[in-house]
This record gives structure tokens, C-alpha cells and sequence, in this order.
């Protein structure tokens, strides 16, 4: 009984995130070209931190042996800034993506997600990477819980910007029957690569620094926080997020966790 009820609801999963795959689509970035290398900066701000994993789930650990979550989330940048750097692009106001994420539940109240774009010919990008959850403190008479985050994620526009981010953050969570309010904060290291399509070669700063394969590489290091909620409805969920780097980064997944 129990494994046709799992059977059941994995396939309302698959038809849900079906529909909602074909009802939004990420929309396709453009990268400017002749980027200089304080732009090369700024597209790091926007391209790189703000595409990194998202929490959106519930603080509460999935649970053990039986634990499964399956989402779709949609992510919104703001992306107006790179219409202004290097050759210039008409005027972009927003960057919006989708991803498909699995997470299962572990012992010791861990947790493990994995993420994907799915890939489109329409927007050439694919990203995938992963967040590991260990809930190390629940309080006792509170329904209040901490735990650490280390994530991963890399992501590939166009095979011009190819951006791997590695970081970690402490989360707190307030759990209550049908809705968890969560909040967190942590440091997130990037290593963005540049191809030469992309680049002003006249600028000094980057010829001097282009690698063999015609490529200049970043890294840089940013401290970010987050706020989010999480409803359930039955074994249905949404929750919404915000993630503050320099620009506030909004988010939302519908999915189901049993």
C-alpha cells in the first residue's frame, strides 16, 4: 500500500513539473562584448553570486531512510547593469531561470539536494551543482532549529561565462505546522572564466592575464544572507526566498516533500 501511494505521488510529480516546464521557460542572457576588466567584475556581481544554489526548502530535516523532496524553482536577477558594460546589449531588465531539484534525507539529520537547469537550444545555459544540509541543533521546548549549509553550483552561458561557486552559510529555522520561516547568512567564493569572444583584448589588464586557451580567469569572495518562507499543504510545498548579494535575488519552488 504504502509503495503504491510513493508510486502515485512521484507521478504527480513528474506531471506537475511537465506542465510547469512547459508553461515558463528561462529567458535567454546576453553577454556584452569588449568587457573590460572592471566589468568583468560586475558580471561576476550579477552572472555568478546571484546564480548560486538557493536554499527554498524546509529548515526541518527530510527524515532518515523514507525522506524525498522533488521541485521546481524560478529565480529572477536583476540584470539591467549589463546592458551598460563593454560594447553594450539592449537593455535587459531582469534574468529569469528555472530549476529542477531533488533532495533525499540521510541519518544524523542530514540532508543531500541536487539541482539542474534543464538545458534549452533557446537560451544556451546549463547549470547543476548540489547543497548539503546538516541540522546540528533543535531546540527543545522552541520549534527552533540551526543548521550548516555547504553548497556548489557551476553554470555555462553560451560557453562565454562559465561561473563554479563554493560556499557555505548558517541557517536558522522556525518551524510550525503548516509553514517554516527560515534565515540565514554565509560567505560564497567564485572562479568565473571569460572566453576571448567576450573580452576587450586591447585592455592591458586582460592581455597581460589570458591564459593559453585564450581565456582570463576571476576569482573573488562575497559575504550574502537570506530569508525565507515555506508552506505545505498535504504533501505539497512553495516557498519563496530572498537572497541579498549586492542586488536582492528572488526566488520561489513548488514541489512535493513525503
Amino acid at each position: 500500500m504504502k509503495a503504491l501511494i510513493k508510486i502515485n505521488l512521484i507521478l504527480k510529480t513528474a506531471i506537475l513539473l511537465q506542465a510547469l516546464l512547459l508553461a515558463s521557460s528561462g529567458l535567454a542572457i546576453e553577454i556584452p562584448a569588449n568587457l573590460s576588466r572592471p566589468d568583468l567584475d560586475e558580471v561576476v556581481q550579477i552572472l555568478g553570486f546571484n546564480t548560486g544554489t538557493k536554499f527554498l526548502s524546509n529548515p526541518y530535516p527530510l527524515g532518515g531512510y523514507s525522506g524525498f523532496e522533488v521541485g521546481l524553482s524560478t529565480e529572477f536577477v536583476n540584470s539591467t547593469d549589463l546592458s551598460r558594460l563593454g560594447a553594450g546589449t539592449p537593455k535587459q531588465s531582469s534574468f529569469q531561470y528555472n530549476r529542477i531539484s531533488f533532495g533525499k534525507g540521510l541519518y544524523n539529520n542530514t540532508d543531500l539536494f541536487l539541482q539542474f537547469i534543464p538545458f534549452s537550444s533557446s537560451n544556451e545555459i546549463s547549470e547543476y551543482g548540489g547543497l548539503f544540509k546538516w541540522n546540528f541543533y533543535q531546540a527543545r521546548y522552541l520549534p527552533f532549529s540551526i543548521s550548516f549549509l555547504g553548497h556548489y553550483s557551476t553554470i555555462n552561458i553560451q560557453d562565454s561565462f562559465i561561473n563554479e561557486s563554493l560556499g557555505y552559510d548558517l541557517l536558522g529555522g522556525i518551524n510550525l505546522s503548516s509553514f517554516a520561516l527560515y534565515f540565514g547568512a554565509g560567505e560564497q567564493k567564485a572562479r568565473s572564466t571569460f572566453a576571448r569572444n567576450v573580452l576587450d583584448t586591447g585592455d592591458p589588464n586582460i592581455s597581460s592575464g589570458m591564459n593559453s586557451t585564450g581565456t582570463f580567469v576571476t576569482r573573488a569572495t562575497q559575504i550574502h544572507s537570506f530569508v525565507g518562507l515555506h508552506v505545505n499543504v498535504a504533501n505539497v510545498f512553495l516557498a519563496a526566498q530572498i537572497d541579498r548579494y549586492e542586488q536582492p535575488v528572488y526566488s520561489a519552488k513548488l514541489g512535493l516533500r513525503f
